[in-house]
């Protein structure tokens, strides 16, 4: 569970999960690990990447 405020936090990359986490903005059921494995999957793509290349 996570709120609004800190899900835009996470997605704008201006926090980490962790430190949401850390400051009780978020609550992991079940194994946290598997949770960060998966973040640390995730690549950022580059800001102007081509959405439709012809």
């Amino acid at each position: 569970t996570i709120s609004r405020a800190a899900f835009n936090d996470l997605i704008l990359q201006t926090r980490s999960f962790q430190d949401i986490a850390k400051a009780g903005e978020a609550k992991v059921e079940g194994d946290p690990s598997a949770l960060l494995a998966w973040f640390s999957a995730l690549e950022t793509a580059p800001f102007w990447f081509n959405v439709v290349e012809p």
